[in-house]
């Protein structure tokens, strides 16, 4: 299916909405001349059950949905009630497989995203409010899977080492800042002297270096008012991929001004 990899999908529709699985292959479909695909609802491995799935119901995963995804299911299989209603046995294995899956995915992403480094990636720094943690921690670990070298204060700041000097550093040699605007981010100094560091960058060389994404409705600072920002609230799915595109798209834009100058 064009733009959706093999592997962890959300599906999106129907009656299994909001569940996660694994988009297997177009076998069935080729086969079939459907408009159809396989979905195993677990890992290959261990899932005893899948599905047929509408292409148009399937997405690519995320981190956010990861996480809530697994906090729902830990309490739906402890107390084996879903809705206030109890769930059958069987209802309670094809949980207790989806969950596996999204431990391994969990696990795995965020493995990488701590460990590994790709030093030709495009560069982003992530300004954030402590209290915003929880938002920006997936953020980080989806830009990773997407292939950015991401600076996050908790990964790149280590015991014993300087806090003001390891963010100055990580900020002048960030490509991009993403600011993460909520209420606790505007009342930040911290954020501010961040976010605004860059911007004076960007207005020296001409260049875009600061992209605001609004976490949360909350006033928006004057210098970032006239710039067009990405709307988290409104739904995280087509914002991260707005988000993606609009990254890659500067980044393009950024080397083909450069290599013509």
């Amino acid at each position: 299916m064009d733009g959706l990899d093999y592997g962890p999908v959300i599906i999106t529709g129907g009656l299994y909405k909001n569940r996660a699985g694994l988009y297997d292959n177009d076998e069935y479909s080729e086969k079939h001349n459907a408009e159809h695909t396989l979905v195993y609802i677990g890992d290959f491995l261990t899932a005893s059950n899948w599905v047929l799935i509408p292409f148009e119901n399937l997405a690519p995963i995320n981190s956010q949905f990861l996480l809530k995804r697994h906090n729902e299911l830990k309490s739906i299989i402890f107390l084996h009630k879903e809705n206030g209603k109890n769930i059958s046995q069987n209802k309670r294995i094809t949980y207790l497989e989806e969950l596996l899956l999204l431990d391994s995915q969990l696990y795995q992403r965020m493995y990488e995203a701590m460990f590994t480094h790709k030093t030709d990636s495009i560069r982003v720094f992530l300004s954030h409010a402590t209290e915003d943690i929880d938002f920006v921690k997936p953020l980080a670990v989806d830009l990773k899977h997407y292939g950015f070298d991401v600076w996050l204060d908790e990964w790149s700041i280590f015991a014993g080492e300087s806090i003001p000097s390891k963010v100055a550093d990580g900020v002048s040699r960030s490509d991009f800042l993403i600011v993460v605007l909520s209420e606790a981010a505007v009342e930040s100094k911290w954020v501010e002297s961040e976010w605004q560091s860059k911007y004076w960058d960007e207005t020296r060389r001409e260049e875009i270096m600061v992209i605001p994404i609004v976490k949360e409705k909350c006033a928006i600072p004057q210098l970032l008012k006239p710039k067009k920002h990405i709307n988290f609230s409104a739904g995280y799915s087509q914002s991260l991929e707005l988000l993606r595109e609009c990254l890659v798209g500067l980044s393009k834009g950024k080397k083909s001004h450069q290599s013509d100058a």
